[in-house]
């Protein structure tokens, strides 16, 4: 749709004229038919003979704003309807999207009986569509499936639709338009991308057990190319991890890597839905992570920092892995993934509360030691941050993703930063025998006792 400039005229302009009279036009006729004398001038009459009420005035007229229609172009007005369809596709192969819409538009709108005008209205709406401008494209694509009911690519337009739609997250009307596919092309290529499309859908609304068996269904079906296989396996791995079964999820997100392994040594197989699969093993191995205990209590701790740092660094591991297909939207993921796990490890084991056998000058040095070792997990995570904004702003990466990365930034940054807790000191030290003194170094226990190591 092009843009409409509006022409306005400056803001509160003032139009001269003489105010409207009774009786105006007849005095007029009178004296262009030598009927109407000579009349003597009057006190206070015009040098043209008018009264003070008929002198001219100001009057200030409302702002006028006048909308125009689009310059003429004068490239686009000397191609015909062939010429104009070859140069948009032309610019629509070669991704040019706004130089196609220019010469589809003047086919449509010139044209609109042309041999080339059913292609020329689908191609401009998928121009519109992959230009992420679905507001403009939905009405277009409704245009094509209303006038062209048997056309050639009113599959196409009809899946189109269901994408626009679910990308403004109108899952309702996109399921529908998948349906309407599988109701009037049943086995056809449009039809097995609507059933993918489909489960989609029910992944978005979390739908888990209906995109369960909406993937599970494609998996044995004839016909698929590898990545669609994978696609399945990825995205049935995924339904399963929403309802908790672990198992069965890992099962299905190893195959969608192995597969596509395997593949990519025959050809270049999309690394989409295997990045997806990776990112999705690392959150199983995040949520043992999460899952494991950790105690303040002293014959415990040990053993458990370490079971928690151990699962830590094989999440990282598989995040990592997610990382190296090289997919921006799961690469950023898994980044956000890795930085908050090592925030929680750092928020995790701050918040423990000190041992009680500490006397105050102790936790005061048991707190400045373990600040100062856990500075170690806010520097990777601050580290995994950094890096991931550098490459969001390599691959251009959504805002809401950015925002999200860079206030997580920014909240470590402070913490690191930060001076460590320290609890309010008694007024004077407790002396040798007192409540809450600290032991003779005789005791050989005058240190504090060292904070748990952390990774």
């Amino acid at each position: 749709m092009a843009f409409t400039p509006t022409a306005e005229g400056p803001p509160g302009k003032s139009i001269r004229r003489p105010p409207p009279r009774r009786g105006r036009l007849l005095a007029m006729g009178l004296v262009l038919l030598g009927l109407g004398g000579c009349a003597a001038a009057r006190k206070g009459d015009s040098p043209a003979g008018l009264p003070d009420e008929e002198q001219p005035r100001d009057i200030t007229m409302p702002e006028l704003k006048i909308t125009a229609g689009p310059a003429a172009d004068p490239e686009l007005a000397a191609y015909d309807d062939a010429t104009l369809h070859e140069k948009g596709l032309a610019a629509f192969k070669d991704y040019d999207y706004p130089r196609a819409a220019r010469f589809l538009s003047r086919l449509n709108s010139e044209y609109p009986q042309s041999e080339y005008a059913e292609s020329a209205l689908y191609h401009l709406a998928a121009v519109k569509g992959r230009n992420n401008q679905c507001g403009e494209a939905i009405p277009l694509f409704e245009r094509y499936q209303i006038k062209y009911p048997s056309g050639e690519w009113w599959g196409q337009a009809t899946l189109s639709l269901g994408l626009c739609k679910t990308h403004l997250k109108d899952y309702d009307g996109a399921l529908a338009e998948y349906d309407r596919v599988l109701r009037f092309l049943p086995g056809s290529a449009a039809g097995v991308d609507a059933l993918f499309y489909r489960g989609e859908v029910f992944l978005l609304q979390e739908r888990w057990q209906e995109a369960k068996e909406q993937f599970a269904a494609l998996i044995p079906r004839s016909g698929l190319v590898p990545s669609a296989i994978i696609e399945a396996h990825a995205r049935l791995g995924r339904a399963h991890f929403g309802l908790g079964e672990m198992k069965e999820a890992e099962h299905h997100l190893n195959e969608a890597v192995t597969i596509h392994r395997r593949e990519s040594r025959k050809a270049i197989i999309p690394s989409r839905y295997a990045a997806e699969a990776a990112f999705y093993l690392a959150e199983i191995k995040n949520q043992e992570y999460r899952k494991a205990p950790l105690t303040s209590e002293k014959d415990k701790l040990e053993s458990q920092l370490e079971t928690k740092a151990a699962l830590l660094l094989e999440a990282q591991d598989l995040y990592v892995r997610a990382v190296r297909y090289g997919d921006p939207l799961w690469a950023g993921n898994a980044g956000l993934a890795i930085g908050g796990m090592y925030r929680d490890l750092y928020d995790t084991i701050y918040s423990m509360p000190v041992p009680e056998e500490l006397t105050p000058p102790q936790k005061q040095i048991y707190r400045k030691e373990l600040h100062r070792k856990l500075q170690i997990l806010l520097s990777k995570a601050i580290r995994i941050y950094e890096g991931n904004l550098d490459m969001a702003q390599r691959v251009g990466a959504n805002d809401a993703w950015v925002a999200s990365t860079r206030k997580n930034l920014e909240e470590l940054k402070k913490i690191y930063l930060s001076e460590p807790l320290i609890e309010d000191e008694p007024d004077s030290p407790p002396g040798p025998g007192e409540p809450g003194a600290a032991p003779s170094p005789a005791s050989g226990s005058s240190a504090a006792a060292p904070p748990p190591e952390a990774g």
